[in-house]
């Protein structure tokens, strides 16, 4: 029952963790609350529409911040080192982790096949295994599971040559889009006069 000045990287981590356990992967860090945290050693200044304000500099700046909002602390902000340096979908935490998470499942579950004859069956099953688990991970009524919006894995002959098979040598290709991060949400006020007619006009 006492407090100390700790990092805020095992406490992020411990987050990281609990948000895999409760959602999945694909849900990022940004505006989750913290169990554990019960004050900040130096004041984060926070306005949600407030650009300059600090929390919203340091997110700016690829910095994930603490910010109380409302009496409880949550981390604000999601991404990862590479920004902002470069821009775009992989410089979010959580679509890094899900592309990391996709690859090293496709990685392990081949572990089987190593030994197995180059057929046509061996490589419909492959496939098959490989477009079964993004069937998973993208079905929009399983929240919890749901990690991508779709994936496909094919064979592609081209990088399929008589030589490479020969040698032992099979390649499976596949693509997959993670799930986008709100960041930024933003609501536009229009003023619709036609109303008036249409509602006096019954």
């Amino acid at each position: 029952n006492t407090e100390t000045l700790k990092p805020l990287s095992p406490v992020s981590a411990g987050i990281r963790v609990r948000l895999d356990r409760e959602r999945n992967i694909a849900k990022s860090i940004d505006n989750t609350v913290s169990k554990t945290i019960t004050g900040l050693e130096y004041p984060v200044y926070f306005s949600l529409n407030d650009a300059s304000c600090d929390a919203n500099r340091f997110n700016a700046k690829g910095i994930t911040a603490v910010i109380n909002y409302k009496g409880e602390y949550r981390l604000w902000g999601g991404r990862n080192m590479s920004f902002p340096n470069n821009s775009g979908l992989m410089t979010f935490e959580s679509a890094k982790r899900t592309r990391n998470f996709i690859n090293i499942s496709i990685e392990n579950s081949s572990f089987e096949c190593i030994g197995e004859n180059i057929t046509q069956g061996f490589i419909d099953d492959v496939l098959n295994s490989i477009n079964s688990a993004f069937r998973a991970w993208s079905n929009p009524l399983d929240r919890k599971n749901q990690i991508i919006y779709s994936g496909e894995a094919y064979y592609d002959e081209n990088k399929n040559t008589a030589q490479s098979l020969a040698d032992g040598h099979i390649t499976f290709s596949y693509r997959a889009c993670p799930l986008a991060s709100a960041e930024r949400i933003t609501f536009e006020d229009v003023l619709d006069i036609t109303i008036i007619a249409k509602t006096l006009g019954g």
